[in-house]
């Protein structure tokens, strides 16, 4: 059993803390999880730096160094705030193990085409009912229903990262299936 990263995006970890996601899918040749891997889930966060006199003088007093973390995870913090962080918000990729919050156990591990997502699979990856609002894509659990699981999945696909030729849903690439149990939530 190996540990290992995994990245996540604000939108799925939250997923995961809800206890709606325990599938993804990843673009790659070689397979990079086996069953029994511990994954500690890397996304994206702020390390909040201080201020404090120090001889006199006004210097940046990381509490990092004070091995005190104060950290906000993004997925945390409403979409309408997050505009308010630019420049402050580290990259998932960055993220130090000892500040991640949550660890998965690798359950299952399997090939498919994107396409062949089932109703079911859609649940696990964690795909809510959504509607279109002015500021776009939002949750809800009431009115105005005006896509299918399957759509809202191709939409969050075909916008989550930038694309080699012939990843995008459209293309169904063949995509590996990671299922995973929560071990870990914070």
């Amino acid at each position: 059993m190996a540990e290992k990263p995994i990245i996540f995006s604000p939108v799925m970890v939250k997923a995961i803390l809800e206890g709606r996601k325990t599938q993804t899918r990843r673009l790659t040749n070689k397979l990079k999880y086996r069953v029994g891997d511990v994954l500690y889930v890397r996304e994206p966060f702020v390390n909040l730096i201080h201020f404090a006199k120090i001889d006199g003088k006004l210097k940046q007093d990381s509490l990092w160094n004070r091995n005190i973390r104060t950290i906000l995870y993004l997925a945390d913090i409403p979409a309408w705030q997050r505009k308010q962080l630019k420049g402050k918000v580290s990259p998932a990729i960055h993220m130090p193990k000892e500040f991640s919050r949550i660890k998965l156990e690798v359950t299952n591990v399997r090939r498919e085409h994107l396409q062949d997502i089932s109703d079911e699979d859609l649940r696990a990856e964690g795909v809510e009912v959504m509607r279109f609002i002015e500021e776009g894509w939002a949750s809800c659990s009431t009115d105005r229903v005006i896509r299918p699981d399957r759509e809202i999945f191709a939409h969050y696909w075909n916008n989550l990262r930038k694309f080699r030729k012939n990843d995008k849903w459209e293309d169904n690439p063949v995509v590996w299936v990671i299922e995973f149990k929560v071990l870990k939530r914070g």
